[in-house]
């Protein structure tokens, strides 16, 4: 490419890599790439102009990979993830930039634009937050919620709070917790997820107000307890009600061993691990027998989760108490 671009007549030109960091990447040979990028550069620099993009780190480690990259890329232009002012203002304007046979989309209440861009900011300044494709994404959610709610009839296009916001939750209606509530014993379990879907409840009753909740809770959860005492049958129920709730964007549940976080070695198992990561983004990220976790994986969850709460992903991890401890003491997500 580069003897492609110093042969034109003039010589000289730009290279544009998108998704740049991936030559980082353990399991790609992005080595000689970058060398003879780094040599280009010195080598032609009043001809040949690099422009590289991708994620901060992934380009940092990129950069750490090719002697003199950094002094040869001088120029770096970092892009802040969206506020929430602007993820509203995105949301809203996409929905007005909508049309269903020749009628226009709207809002039937636009404090619920103010709204959306609260909720996905939650999300923002981690690895893996979508910014203005989490919020084309949302745009997808609430108009399958409209079709839903007429029946895949025409309507008027105009979107509701509950379109929105799905579901108002009630701790006394989904089915998940009545099968929860069915279990023997379990009476501390049972009383924490009722609080948590009060809570949720709360925080729905304010928002179709489009006020902000004075308290969000944080979804993650760890089930721990000896064998056979329930922990991986509430954990899996716990999780399909998380997705009942509609608090989570895509609200599918993503179940997880530790073989699948373990690599062949460390930059494997942190490729792995920050794979099931973006996966699991929208999402519930259920982990059984997470004692098998390394402090590889567990410190890329740790990166890569977002810990506000109300942020867009839960994690579920079920494992034995004795085995839990030193999980306890790398992570502060539960």
């Amino acid at each position: 490419m580069v003897d492609s671009l110093l042969e034109m007549d003039p010589p000289g030109g730009v290279i544009f890599i998108d998704e740049a960091g991936r030559l980082s990447h353990p399991r790609v040979n992005g080595l000689p790439i970058v060398h003879y990028l780094s040599t280009a550069c010195e080598n032609h620099k009043d001809k040949l102009s690099v422009i590289l993009s991708g994620y901060p780190s992934q380009i940092k480690a990129l950069k750490g990979m090719g002697p003199g990259l950094t002094s040869r890329l001088p120029n770096e232009i970092v892009f802040e993830d969206y506020d929430a002012t602007e993820l509203g203002n995105i949301f809203r304007s996409l929905i007005e930039g909508m049309r269903s046979e020749s009628k226009p989309w709207k809002l039937e209440n636009d404090t619920m634009a103010e709204v959306v861009g609260r909720r996905l900011a939650r999300s923002a300044n981690v690895e893996g937050f979508g910014n203005a494709r989490d919020v084309q994404n949302m745009v997808k959610i609430v108009k399958e919620r409209y079709y839903e709610r007429v029946n895949e009839g025409a309507g008027d296009f105009v979107l509701t709070t509950t379109d929105i916001l799905g579901h108002q939750p009630d701790p006394a209606q989904p089915k998940t917790f009545a099968k929860i509530s069915r279990m023997v014993g379990l009476q501390e379990v049972k009383k924490k997820v009722h609080e948590l879907l009060t809570l949720l409840k709360e925080v729905w009753d304010y928002e179709q107000k489009g006020e902000e909740p004075p308290v969000i809770p944080l979804m993650n959860c760890a089930f721990v307890g000896s064998p056979g005492t329930g922990k991986t049958t509430v954990g899996k129920l716990y999780a399909e009600l998380l997705k009942e709730t509609d608090f989570l964007t895509k609200g599918l549940v993503v179940k997880r061993k530790p073989s699948d976080f373990i690599g062949m070695n460390r930059n494997d198992t942190i490729a792995k691990t920050k794979r099931i990561m973006e996966e699991a983004w929208g999402n519930v990220l259920l982990v059984d027998e997470a004692y098998g976790l390394d402090q590889d994986a567990i410190h890329t969850m740790i990166e890569m989760a977002p810990a506000k709460a109300g942020a867009d992903m839960a994690i579920v991890m079920i494992g034995y108490t004795h085995c839990w401890r030193w999980i306890k003491k790398s992570c502060d997500l539960f």
